[in-house]
This record gives structure tokens, C-alpha cells and sequence, in this order.
């Protein structure tokens, strides 16, 4: 059975006194008989649930005021909590009117992957979702959007506990203002096969946020940052993306990640970005580049010729240099430490130096991948899983390196 809200007059309470009328102007309503979940397959349910509003653009329907919490045992840290019967505490699919989502609080305790908080899946309609609390639990997620044109969709100034986002299939929808909170590095928001997203002055933090396949993205004014436990770990991954804009962005502990995808990085727009403190090197199709004077807190090196990179300190990102598509590069004297991935990261170039460089705390020290003439020499690898790695690679020279708790120093494959 599902119960509707009870709305209270807010006139009489203005006419006794004026004071009130901030607060009644966030409150509007007051919920009687709160259900566990708000169920919309169409127009008739949105208006059902609604507050106000008659669903056009200039006055849509608005569903607000709600506190649900979705119960779970007492005991917060026990993974085999049962999952709840439906998927979502709030799900809209199938409507041809506007609404909004905002001021409510909903909870989910304990909770399974494939759940979400607000699913909102199949429409072609603007929408907005504002000024809500959202706290999941283990893996709960707090937005689901599937298949969306958005049409100018906003999602702002909503606050995001341990709850993942998820965005397939989805477009013209802008994310403004909002937080991103959670206890580990393990939730974040993932963004596939989407369109016109915007990703504008949020705050991430524990929260790494990722495209795939995507085209026309802007990634603004944000700042990510991780804590000293999880540093080394980058916060935003590209993959495969076209007409991507990157700018104005602030980066704690962690930074941006690649991963190696040539033919996308000609439609990138990226600059103004820090990442610890330094600014982010993106160099792509540039000849005789001298990196020494200002230090960076990251470097992509993509169709680049001659090159030289010295006297770099790099620190608490993933991946700290990435060598990509590149001619006749030298890196020298220069130290990459706490970066949880790849040290020096050489995919399909010709002709790499690598010399008296340290390299610390990584999974891999120097890797490479489909290139020829990659030479390693005096250089330090401490603490890692794999010293040096090449991967179908020719012409590749090691010489005089020291290797200092290093499970496998060279391996050639």
C-alpha cells in the first residue's frame, strides 16, 4: 500500500506570524505514514507523489520533504545483511513530465550492489534533483540513470554518503555543487556511453570519478582529493573519450589517469588543472619539450618528439609519467614515489631513456608496452612488485640499476 503525502497549510502559519517563513519556504510539507519506496511508472504515479506543480517546464512536479530509511540489522559491518525487496527507494521510468527531486533524506543500511537510491531510467524529459541527503551502505548506489536525454537535466547541491553514481546511456545533464563522500576507496562515479555531461565545482572526496566512451564531457572547478591512507590513487579516469574538456581542477593525493587510448587525445581540452599542489603537465603533439624548470605534479607525454624531462619530484598519483606515442625521449634525475600504479609508464614509442631516476612505492617501476629501444640505466626501484617490465618489446637495454625489496626486478615478456 503506498500513502500519500498529507500536506499542511503553510498560509495560517504566515498570518500568525512572519518568522516562519523561511523555514516553511524549505519544509513545505510534512509526511504521515512514510513509505519505504516511492514507485513512478508514469504520469498518473508522478502526479500522485508530487507536492505541487502540473508537470510542464515552467512548474513541475516537485516530490520533497521525505525521510526514509530503509532498516537493516543493528549490526553496520555485517555484509550478508539481506538486500531489500524492491531495487530502489525512489524509481521513475516511463513519464513525459518534468519534476523535481529535492530536500528529502534517504537512507539505506547496509544494502547490495545492484541497488540504487533515486533510479531514474527511460525518459526524455528535463529534470532536476537538488538539495538532498543520500546516505548508502556498502555498495548501495545513490543515482542510477539509464538511458536519458536529460535535456538540460540538472543534479546539484545534494550531499552523497558511501553511495556509488552510475550513468549509462545518458545525456544533456549537467552534475553542479554537489558532495561525494564515502569511507574507502571503492565508490565513485562511473559514466558510460553518455553524452553533454557536466561535471561542474563538486567535491569528491574517497570518490573517484570515470568516462568510458563518452563524447562532449566538461569536468570543471572540481576538487578530488583522497586521504593519506588511499594516496597514490588517481581520482579521475578517461577511457575512451572524445571532445573531453578538463579544466580548473584541483587534485589531493591523487591525480588524472589515461590509460593509454591514442586517438582521443586530439579532441581533449586540457589545462589550469593541480595536481598536489603542482600544476598538470599535458603535452600532446609537441617537438624539441624541455620539462626541468617547472615541477609538475603529473606529465602525459603523447606524439611527442624529443623530449626531456629532469628534475621532477612526483608523488601520490597512479601514474605519474605516461610516455605515449613519443620519439626520442630522455627522463633523468628525478624521483616517483608513493604512485600506486606505474612509476614511468612507455607505451608504443621508439627510442625512451630512462636514467638515474628513483622510483618508489609502485606497483610497476618502469613499464613498457609495444616499443622499441627502451634503455634503463642507474637508476633506484624500491618497494615494488615489478622492478622493470617490458611487454612486447625490441631493442631494450638494463644496465647498472639497484633493486631494494623488489618481488620481480626485470621481467621480460
Amino acid at each position: 500500500m503506498r500513502f500519500r503525502p498529507r500536506k499542511k497549510s503553510a498560509i495560517i502559519l504566515i498570518v500568525i506570524t512572519g518568522i516562519l517563513i523561511p523555514v516553511l519556504l524549505i519544509i513545505t510539507h510534512i509526511i504521515d505514514n512514510e513509505p519505504y519506496f516511492i514507485i513512478i511508472k508514469n504520469n498518473e504515479d508522478l502526479e500522485f507523489w508530487s507536492s505541487s506543480g502540473n508537470g510542464t517546464g515552467d512548474n513541475p512536479y516537485i516530490i520533497e520533504g521525505h525521510h526514509i530509511r530503509v532498516p537493516r540489522n543493528d549490526d553496520e559491518e555485517d555484509y550478508d545483511a539481506p538486500c531489500i525487496p524492491e531495487k530502489s527507494i525512489i524509481s521513475i521510468s516511463g513519464v513525459s513530465k518534468s519534476f523535481i527531486i529535492q530536500n528529502n533524506i534517504f537512507e539505506v543500511k547496509g544494502g547490495c550492489e545492484s541497488q540504487s537510491i533515486i533510479k531514474i531510467s527511460d525518459i526524455s524529459v528535463p529534470f532536476v534533483i537538488r538539495n538532498n541527503k543520500l546516505r548508502g551502505g556498502y555498495y548501495a548506489h545513490a543515482f542510477s540513470l539509464n538511458n536519458i536525454n536529460g535535456k538540460d537535466s540538472i543534479v546539484s547541491n545534494n550531499r552523497i554518503y558511501s553511495a556509488s553514481t552510475l550513468l549509462n546511456n545518458v545525456h544533456n545533464i549537467s552534475f553542479i555543487g554537489n558532495q561525494f563522500y564515502t569511507r574507502g576507496n571503492a565508490f565513485g562515479v562511473s559514466t558510460c556511453q553518455s553524452s553533454n555531461v557536466q561535471f561542474i565545482q563538486n567535491y569528491c572526496f574517497l570518490y573517484s570519478v570515470s568516462f568510458r566512451e563518452c563524447s562532449h564531457i566538461l569536468i570543471d572547478n572540481n576538487i578530488f582529493e583522497n586521504d593519506e591512507i588511499y594516496s597514490g590513487w588517481d581520482l579521475l579516469y578517461m577511457r575512451e573519450n572524445e571532445y573531453c574538456t578538463i579544466t580548473n581542477n584541483t587534485f589531493i593525493r591523487g591525480g588524472l589517469d589515461w590509460r593509454v587510448f591514442t586517438g582521443f587525445y586530439p579532441t581533449a581540452i586540457v589545462f589550469n588543472n593541480i595536481v598536489n599542489g603542482k600544476p598538470y603537465g599535458f603535452f600532446f603533439n609537441q617537438t624539441n619539450v624541455v620539462i626541468n624548470t617547472i615541477k609538475y605534479g603529473q606529465i602525459i607525454l603523447v606524439k611527442c618528439s624529443k623530449t626531456t624531462i629532469t628534475e621532477q619530484f612526483i608523488r601520490d598519483v597512479s601514474q605519474p609519467l605516461l610516455i605515449e606515442n613519443c620519439i626520442d625521449s630522455t627522463v633523468t634525475n628525478s624521483k616517483f614515489l608513493d604512485c600506486k600504479w606505474v612509476g614511468i609508464d612507455i607505451q608504443y614509442s621508439t627510442n625512451t631513456i630512462v636514467s638515474e631516476c628513483e622510483i618508489e612505492d609502485n606497483h610497476y617501476g618502469v613499464k613498457g608496452v609495444n616499443s622499441h629501444g627502451i634503455s634503463v640505466n642507474y637508476c633506484v626501484f624500491k618497494d615494488l612488485q615489478w622492478g622493470i617490465q617490458v611487454q612486447d618489446c625490441s631493442g631494450f637495454i638494463e644496465k647498472d640499476n639497484m633493486f631494494e625489496n623488489v618481488a620481480s626486478e626485470v621481467t621480460i615478456w
